[in-house]
């Protein structure tokens, strides 16, 4: 399962004013199943991960935090979603888009089970 693009608002800068202003992220999230939910077979929501219930979750966890780091972010995800769902491999990737004119598509970081499954 892969949840492409999800957007959330934190706090992330390396300086105190770029971190002033919450600055939208994207968060793609890959979780793998060492063996296929139950909800396969039974079309049952709660037989699978409620992909909704952990974007609150998520959302949650991230929202009176700072980062400075989106390396130090990206690990702070993974080991949540870890945290959460102990028994998937989960990969994470981080984009951000730094106010440098240089920066055209932004800055992505991948943290995860996988060695690079994007």
């Amino acid at each position: 399962m892969t949840l492409h693009q999800l957007e959330i608002e934190t706090y992330l800068g390396w300086g105190e004013q770029e971190r002033s202003q919450p600055q939208k992220i994207r968060v793609d999230i890959r979780l793998g199943f060492t063996i296929p939910p139950l909800a396969c077979r039974n079309d049952e929501l709660a037989d699978t991960i409620c992909y909704h219930r952990l974007i609150t979750q998520l959302k949650q966890y991230l929202a009176n935090r700072s980062f400075r780091l989106i390396e130090y972010l990206g690990r702070e995800i993974y080991q949540f979603i870890k945290s959460t769902h102990p028994q998937q491999l989960v990969s994470i990737r981080v984009h951000k888009h730094p106010p440098m004119a240089d920066i055209i598509e932004g800055v992505s970081f991948h943290y995860g089970d996988e060695d690079n499954p994007w």
